[in-house]
C-alpha cells in the first residue's frame, strides 16, 4: 500500500468481494494490538462487513453515506461484479469541477457571452 500510495485495497476470494484492508485497518488492528505485521494474514485484520454502492447512487447520496459512515473509499458493485472504487477524493474533485462549470455557465449567461441554441 505504501508502495503504490493507496490507503484502501479490495480483497477478493475467487473474484468475490470478502473486505477491504485500509490505512485504519493497520493502525487499530495491527499497530494498536502489536501484531506482527509480517506475519498477519489480511484475512484476520480487513474490514469484512464492507458497505457498497450501486452504479446508479447519486453523487450526493455517496456522499451523504461516506461522510456519515466516515468512509473514504467505497467499492461500486454491479451484483457480484465490482465496477470500481470511488473515494472521497473522486466525489471532491467531481464537485469542484461541476461547480467551476457552473460558475462559469453564470458568469457567461450574466455578461451576455453564453452561447445560444
Amino acid at each position: 500500500m505504501n508502495h503504490r500510495g493507496v490507503g484502501s485495497i479490495i480483497v477478493l476470494d475467487e473474484g468475490k468481494l470478502v473486505g477491504v484492508f485500509t490505512e485504519r485497518d493497520v493502525l487499530r488492528r495491527v499497530v494498536v494490538p502489536a501484531l506482527p505485521a509480517d506475519s498477519t494474514l489480511v484475512s484476520e485484520v480487513m474490514t469484512k462487513d464492507v458497505d457498497t454502492f450501486a452504479p446508479n447512487l447519486s453523487v450526493e447520496e455517496a456522499m451523504a453515506h461516506m461522510n456519515k459512515e466516515r468512509h473514504r473509499n467505497v467499492p461500486v458493485v454491479d451484483g457480484e461484479r465490482i465496477l470500481g472504487l470511488v473515494s472521497i477524493g473522486d466525489i471532491t474533485r467531481w464537485l469542484s469541477k461541476n461547480f467551476e462549470n457552473e460558475a462559469q455557465n453564470l458568469l457567461s449567461y450574466f455578461t451576455g457571452t453564453y452561447p445560444e441554441n
